[in-house]
Protein backbone atom coordinates (compact mmCIF):
# COMPACT_ATOMS: atom_id res chain seq x y z
CA UNK A 1 0.00 0.00 0.00
CA UNK A 2 1.38 3.40 -1.03
CA UNK A 3 2.02 5.91 1.74
CA UNK A 4 -0.87 8.39 1.85
CA UNK A 5 1.30 11.12 3.36
CA UNK A 6 3.35 13.43 1.15
CA UNK A 7 5.55 15.06 3.79
CA UNK A 8 6.88 14.58 7.29
CA UNK A 9 7.56 17.09 10.02
CA UNK A 10 11.24 17.10 10.98
CA UNK A 11 10.94 17.59 14.74
CA UNK A 12 14.70 18.09 15.11
CA UNK A 13 14.74 21.11 12.73
CA UNK A 14 13.16 23.91 14.72
CA UNK A 15 12.75 27.65 14.17
CA UNK A 16 11.21 30.09 16.64
CA UNK A 17 9.17 32.89 15.09
CA UNK A 18 7.21 35.47 17.11
CA UNK A 19 6.95 33.09 20.06
CA UNK A 20 5.82 30.13 17.93
CA UNK A 21 7.88 26.95 17.54
CA UNK A 22 7.94 25.89 13.88
CA UNK A 23 9.23 22.66 12.35
CA UNK A 24 10.82 22.03 8.95
CA UNK A 25 8.90 19.78 6.53
CA UNK A 26 10.31 17.25 4.06
CA UNK A 27 8.62 15.54 1.09
CA UNK A 28 8.49 11.75 1.41
CA UNK A 29 7.13 11.18 -2.09
CA UNK A 30 7.04 12.92 -5.46
CA UNK A 31 4.01 15.13 -6.16
CA UNK A 32 3.57 18.04 -8.57
CA UNK A 33 7.00 19.67 -9.00
CA UNK A 34 8.17 18.47 -5.58
CA UNK A 35 10.60 15.56 -5.41
CA UNK A 36 10.95 13.02 -2.62
CA UNK A 37 13.55 14.22 -0.11
CA UNK A 38 13.05 17.93 -0.87
CA UNK A 39 12.90 20.09 2.22
CA UNK A 40 10.09 22.59 2.48
CA UNK A 41 9.47 25.49 4.82
CA UNK A 42 8.38 25.61 8.42
CA UNK A 43 4.98 24.84 9.95
CA UNK A 44 3.69 24.98 13.50
CA UNK A 45 1.03 22.25 13.32
CA UNK A 46 0.58 19.26 11.01
CA UNK A 47 -2.84 20.63 10.02
CA UNK A 48 -1.17 23.78 8.63
CA UNK A 49 -0.34 21.93 5.38
CA UNK A 50 -2.65 19.43 3.72
CA UNK A 51 -1.29 15.96 3.00
CA UNK A 52 -3.41 15.88 -0.17
CA UNK A 53 -3.08 17.35 -3.67
CA UNK A 54 -0.08 19.58 -4.44
CA UNK A 55 -0.17 22.19 -1.66
CA UNK A 56 3.38 23.09 -0.58
CA UNK A 57 5.45 25.51 1.47
CA UNK A 58 8.92 26.15 0.08
CA UNK A 59 12.15 26.15 2.09
CA UNK A 60 12.13 29.91 2.78
CA UNK A 61 8.51 30.28 3.90
CA UNK A 62 6.74 30.07 7.27
CA UNK A 63 3.19 28.94 8.08
CA UNK A 64 1.90 29.10 11.64
CA UNK A 65 -1.15 29.64 13.82
CA UNK A 66 -3.75 27.12 14.91
CA UNK A 67 -6.29 28.29 12.30
CA UNK A 68 -3.90 28.20 9.32
CA UNK A 69 -4.54 25.70 6.53
CA UNK A 70 -2.75 25.49 3.19
CA UNK A 71 -4.86 23.24 0.97
CA UNK A 72 -5.61 21.99 -2.54
CA UNK A 73 -2.88 23.14 -4.97
CA UNK A 74 -1.80 26.27 -3.13
CA UNK A 75 1.84 27.31 -2.78
CA UNK A 76 3.53 29.45 -0.14
CA UNK A 77 6.90 30.38 -1.63
CA UNK A 78 9.85 32.79 -1.73
CA UNK A 79 9.84 33.79 1.92
CA UNK A 80 6.08 34.30 2.32
CA UNK A 81 4.60 34.08 5.80
CA UNK A 82 1.04 32.94 6.62
CA UNK A 83 -0.61 33.26 10.03
CA UNK A 84 -4.13 32.12 11.01
CA UNK A 85 -5.21 32.03 7.36
CA UNK A 86 -6.88 29.59 4.99
CA UNK A 87 -5.20 29.44 1.58
CA UNK A 88 -6.92 27.10 -0.88
CA UNK A 89 -7.80 26.43 -4.50
CA UNK A 90 -4.84 27.24 -6.70
CA UNK A 91 -3.45 30.16 -4.71
CA UNK A 92 0.14 31.35 -4.60
CA UNK A 93 1.56 33.61 -1.91
CA UNK A 94 5.12 34.70 -2.64
CA UNK A 95 7.94 37.25 -2.42
CA UNK A 96 7.95 37.89 1.34
CA UNK A 97 4.25 38.75 1.55
CA UNK A 98 2.83 38.32 5.04
CA UNK A 99 -0.79 37.11 5.15
CA UNK A 100 -2.64 37.30 8.48
CA UNK A 101 -6.16 36.17 9.43
CA UNK A 102 -7.18 35.90 5.77
CA UNK A 103 -9.01 33.55 3.45
CA UNK A 104 -7.55 33.30 -0.07
CA UNK A 105 -9.04 31.27 -2.92
CA UNK A 106 -7.42 30.97 -6.38
CA UNK A 107 -5.34 34.05 -5.61
CA UNK A 108 -1.88 35.21 -6.67
CA UNK A 109 -0.43 37.38 -3.91
CA UNK A 110 3.06 38.67 -4.62
CA UNK A 111 5.30 41.57 -3.65
CA UNK A 112 8.52 43.03 -4.88
CA UNK A 113 8.68 45.41 -1.92
CA UNK A 114 9.88 44.47 1.53
CA UNK A 115 7.33 42.61 3.67
CA UNK A 116 4.00 43.80 2.32
CA UNK A 117 1.10 42.54 4.42
CA UNK A 118 -2.43 41.31 3.87
CA UNK A 119 -4.37 41.38 7.13
CA UNK A 120 -7.91 40.16 7.94
CA UNK A 121 -8.90 39.95 4.28
CA UNK A 122 -11.21 37.62 2.39
CA UNK A 123 -9.83 37.50 -1.17
CA UNK A 124 -11.21 35.39 -4.05
CA UNK A 125 -9.95 34.91 -7.63
CA UNK A 126 -7.49 37.78 -7.27
CA UNK A 127 -4.04 38.86 -8.34
CA UNK A 128 -2.38 41.30 -5.98
CA UNK A 129 1.13 42.56 -6.55
CA UNK A 130 3.23 45.06 -4.60
CA UNK A 131 0.20 45.63 -2.37
CA UNK A 132 -0.70 46.50 1.21
CA UNK A 133 -4.22 45.30 2.03
CA UNK A 134 -5.78 45.84 5.47
CA UNK A 135 -9.16 44.57 6.74
CA UNK A 136 -10.60 44.31 3.20
CA UNK A 137 -12.83 41.99 1.20
CA UNK A 138 -11.75 41.75 -2.43
CA UNK A 139 -13.56 39.72 -5.12
CA UNK A 140 -12.67 38.90 -8.74
CA UNK A 141 -9.93 41.53 -8.88
CA UNK A 142 -6.59 42.18 -10.50
CA UNK A 143 -4.84 44.90 -8.54
CA UNK A 144 -1.33 46.21 -9.12
CA UNK A 145 0.72 48.53 -6.86
CA UNK A 146 -2.15 49.28 -4.45
CA UNK A 147 -2.48 50.55 -0.92
CA UNK A 148 -5.96 49.53 0.24
CA UNK A 149 -7.16 49.93 3.82
CA UNK A 150 -10.49 49.09 5.52
CA UNK A 151 -12.23 48.70 2.15
CA UNK A 152 -14.54 46.29 0.40
CA UNK A 153 -13.86 45.98 -3.33
CA UNK A 154 -15.86 43.90 -5.80
CA UNK A 155 -15.04 43.05 -9.44
CA UNK A 156 -12.53 45.80 -10.21
CA UNK A 157 -9.79 45.03 -12.72
CA UNK A 158 -7.19 47.77 -13.18
CA UNK A 159 -5.21 47.05 -16.33
CA UNK A 160 -2.14 49.21 -16.86
CA UNK A 161 -3.09 51.76 -14.22
CA UNK A 162 -2.23 51.74 -10.54
CA UNK A 163 -4.68 52.37 -7.74
CA UNK A 164 -3.10 53.80 -4.64
CA UNK A 165 -4.22 54.86 -1.18
CA UNK A 166 -7.87 53.85 -1.15
CA UNK A 167 -8.94 54.18 2.50
CA UNK A 168 -12.24 53.37 4.26
CA UNK A 169 -14.05 52.97 0.92
CA UNK A 170 -16.50 50.39 -0.42
CA UNK A 171 -16.29 49.96 -4.20
CA UNK A 172 -18.44 47.61 -6.30
CA UNK A 173 -18.17 46.85 -10.06
CA UNK A 174 -15.68 49.67 -10.56
CA UNK A 175 -14.68 50.16 -14.25
CA UNK A 176 -11.22 51.71 -13.91
CA UNK A 177 -11.07 53.02 -17.47
CA UNK A 178 -13.97 55.42 -16.83
CA UNK A 179 -12.36 56.93 -13.77
CA UNK A 180 -8.81 57.67 -14.93
CA UNK A 181 -5.62 57.38 -12.92
CA UNK A 182 -5.41 57.21 -9.15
Amino acid sequence: MENEFKYIIQREKIKEYKGHILHKIKAIKDFGNIKRGEEGGYIEYSKNLSQYNEAWIDKDSLVYGFKTKIEDNSKIIKGAICYNSIIYGKSEVSNKIEVKSSKLYNSLISSFYKKNQIISSDIDNSRLSETFVDLSKIRDCFIYKCNISNSELDKIKPRNKSIQNITNTSIKDFPIAKHGNF
